[in-house]
């Protein structure tokens, strides 16, 4: 009888043994298939030429962030750098002979971030997203009309969230979901009330999403990343107002790359307000 128990025992811990060597091969394949995808941005803003609120960032697939983390803290120890605020490292950039750095100084004082992102990031097929909300677009709206559109900082992040998720829908579900991170900001609150909304009333989102953090950025090289690039948006933006060419720093980040910029001018932002209004969707989006 014990001789018996032994081998029943033994015949049940090789099916065990065979089952769990199944189930971890089933898993290796779903792990390969694996590719949180992160949204990391940062905000920008101006009062000049009527004021604008943007967000920009990137979308890449987690392997692609770690990289890009790796590449970062080489290079801040190679510059001596421990982190990049793009504008005030610019600003305080000692520059000879020139009361400000003009933009072919930018260009070079950003440029050992500018190639460390293209080719941890763009390169790689990361996708560089941008939006742009101008201040008096929003202003020439009816009362009626704002009750449709929320501000133009809320609206640039509800706009660049909805287009990162229509961007990659067809790979994301509740298992492989889109991650956001965030810049600290004053508007963190309103903004995660933004987000919550986009989840509650939208199907979509409540699969596509799946968290956003708020992340502090001289220790969080994604959001320096993000930084850089809402600094450079800017840059353009006032140049193309002024009626002058794409700063240089601005060209070699985004060149040969698939960089989208959503615009909302007044008559751009009045014609969602409108197809809103119709519809009594206050999250429409207009692609």
């Amino acid at each position: 009888m014990l001789c018996l128990s032994q081998e029943i025992l033994s015949d049940a811990d090789l099916r065990t043994i065979d089952f769990t060597e199944g189930l971890i091969d089933s898993l290796s394949c779903v792990i390969e298939e694996f590719a949180l995808m992160h949204l990391s941005m940062d905000d920008v803003s101006s009062a000049d030429f009527c004021g604008m609120s943007a967000v920009a960032g990137y979308v890449a697939p987690d392997a692609r962030w770690s990289t890009f983390n790796w590449q970062a803290l080489i290079q801040s120890l190679q510059l001596k750098q421990p982190y990049l605020h793009t504008s005030e490292y610019v600003y305080n950039f000692p520059v000879v002979g020139q009361q400000s750095a003009d933009d072919e100084t930018v260009w070079l004082i950003l440029s050992p971030y500018i190639n460390s992102i293209r080719q941890a990031l763009i390169d790689g097929g990361a996708y560089p997203l941008a939006v742009i909300t101008e201040h008096d677009a929003y202003a020439s709206l009816t009362v009626k009309e704002k009750a449709f559109v929320r501000s133009p900082e809320i609206h640039s992040f509800e706009v660049i969230c909805y287009k990162a998720h229509h961007k990659f829908a067809s790979s994301l579900r509740i298992s492989n979901a889109l991650s956001i991170q965030f810049d600290e900001s004053q508007n963190a609150c309103a903004l995660y009330e933004a987000y919550a909304r986009m989840k509650v009333n939208d199907p979509a989102m409540k699969i596509g999403l799946g968290a956003i953090c708020f992340c502090d950025d001289k220790v969080h090289a994604p959001i320096q990343a993000a930084d850089l690039f809402a600094h450079m948006l800017l840059r353009k933006w006032r140049t193309g107002k002024a009626g002058k060419p794409d700063p240089r720093a601005y060209t070699e980040l985004t060149h040969d790359s698939k960089v989208e910029v959503i615009t909302y001018d007044a008559l751009r932002l009045k014609e969602l307000a409108r197809n809103r209004m119709k519809s009594g969707n206050k999250l429409l989006m207009d692609f």
